[in-house]
């Protein structure tokens, strides 16, 4: 909000941003939504992070015709509400698809064991749909098996896979995690690659030093870390957020915020209107904001093949790294191409 505004906001109208916490509770969810909507005057909901809210939310917002910019990636149901503008991967198939784009663009190891946590059941889904691709993308799952954020130890789990035959180990969970996980494996002279998704991208994970260079991951965009077409977010949180970490959600939410920024002509009348908004977002056909995604569209229905690319990263000398040093090399699932518009003419077709 303060960069923008300190650029001139959107069409010339400053941004306002109303916070509030649901807790975790869906009525408290919808009482927020609506008081938002009633009483503030929102115009947009924008970067939420609604892991297990979001399904009370949606229709409400369907009904109201109130867009959602971006997705905290917690909930698949944000792939398929016509209100939900995502540019990068979402919940659902780009999830699913960003772990084995991770591995398989970058390694020719394709005996794999999951671990995924048990505290939220987005971790459940996520595997499951690593699982239903799996076969497509030349991946065998030799090990699967839940585990909890909570253990101090996976020398258990470690154990297992090694004995399933595993020479991957792809764990579904938050860096902490996946920083105990592999030095559990290592303290039993076990080094299997190690493979994780886009929640790994953040300054978070260099705590595990030494044991996490060689870590497989993503970005759903162009690295924060090494991409100048990232700078002005790293600047901005600097100016305005001196000492804020940087990467993950918070690097998620700036490209969002790019979405915004792209549609501002169309905010121009006195006063802007959600109405104005989707028109906007309804116009956009391959589009990259500025190179940060690559070429989305977004159909009238479901939203679950916008985007089924991600940035392969390598953990490598204390930073991630895109494949072969180049920030715009996106990985893509088997088939995916840039929507046209033209050719959506089912819901949730792609081309």
């Amino acid at each position: 909000m303060a960069d923008v505004n300190s650029r001139g906001g959107l069409a010339g109208h400053p941004v306002k941003v109303v916070f509030d916490d649901d807790g975790g509770d869906p009525q408290r969810a919808i009482a927020i939504a609506r008081r938002m909507v009633d009483h503030d005057g929102v115009l947009a909901f924008f970067a939420t992070y609604m892991v297990t809210t979001l399904p009370a939310v949606l229709p409400y917002l369907e009904q109201q015709r109130i867009p959602m910019i971006g997705s905290s990636n917690g909930s698949e149901a944000a792939d398929h509400s016509p209100m939900v503008f995502n540019p990068q991967t979402g919940a659902d198939l780009g999830t699913a698809w960003s772990y084995p784009l991770a591995l398989t663009s970058q390694s020719d190891k394709r005996n794999v064991a999951v671990l995924y946590c048990s505290e939220a059941s987005t971790c459940a889904n996520q595997y499951n749909g690593v699982k239903r691709i799996a076969p497509e993308a030349g991946m065998r799952i030799v090990y699967a098996g839940q585990m909890s954020i909570a253990q101090p130890d996976y020398t258990a789990q470690m154990l297992a896979a090694r004995n399933a035959g595993a020479d991957v180990v792809m764990c579904i969970c938050d860096p902490p995690t996946q920083i105990r996980m592999i030095r559990s494996a290592h303290r039993q002279n076990w080094r299997p690659l190690f493979s994780a998704t886009y929640s790994m991208d953040q300054e978070q994970i260099k705590a595990g030093g030494d044991d996490v260079e060689g870590l497989l991951a993503s970005a759903t965009t162009v690295p924060y870390s090494t991409s100048p077409t990232m700078k002005p977010y790293l600047d901005a949180v600097s100016r305005f957020v001196p000492g804020g970490a940087v990467g993950g959600v918070g690097a998620a939410a700036w490209v969002q915020g790019k979405l915004l920024e792209r549609i501002a002509s169309f905010l121009s009348g006195e006063p802007p209107t959600r109405q104005a908004i989707l028109q906007g977002l309804a116009s956009l056909e391959q589009e990259t904001l500025g190179g940060l995604v690559p070429p989305i569209t977004f159909p009238d229905g479901d939203r679950d093949r916008v985007n089924l690319c991600v940035v392969p990263l390598r953990f490598e000398r204390g930073q991630f790294r895109p494949l072969g040093g180049d920030d715009t090399n996106f990985a893509c699932a088997p088939g995916w191409a840039p929507a046209h518009r033209q050719t959506l003419t089912r819901t949730g077709e792609s081309p």
